[in-house]
């Protein structure tokens, strides 16, 4: 008698184990499948993020090449102006020079 009481007892015991083991096999997979969920998020947003940066880093690349031709532009110009001034000086010296022969 004694025997079978705690043969049920036992096994009461084996069973409370059991469901305890299978909820918290269940209560696991419900965390994995969340934290998939995240990651699926996190990397849908990692790749929006790198996207984002690759055009970014376009627009900085383009900018410096514009940047740079428009410095090369004004560089242009300038020594354009510059030899334009050199010419003049020149011409007002040539001026000046056959100003003063002629009075000679």
């Amino acid at each position: 008698q004694e025997l079978i009481f705690l043969s049920q007892d036992l096994l009461r015991k084996v069973d409370a184990v059991a469901q305890s083991h299978d909820e918290a096999s269940t209560f696991l997979l419900a965390q994995i499948r969340m934290l998939e969920k995240q990651l699926g998020m996190d990397v849908d947003e990692l790749a929006w993020a790198e996207a984002a940066m690759t055009a970014l880093k376009a627009k900085v690349d383009e900018l410096s090449a514009n940047t740079q031709n428009a410095t090369m532009l004004v560089q242009a110009q300038s020594d354009e102006l510059q030899d334009a001034q050199n010419k003049q000086r020149q011409q007002k010296a040539e001026l000046h020079d056959a100003q003063e022969d002629d009075r000679l």
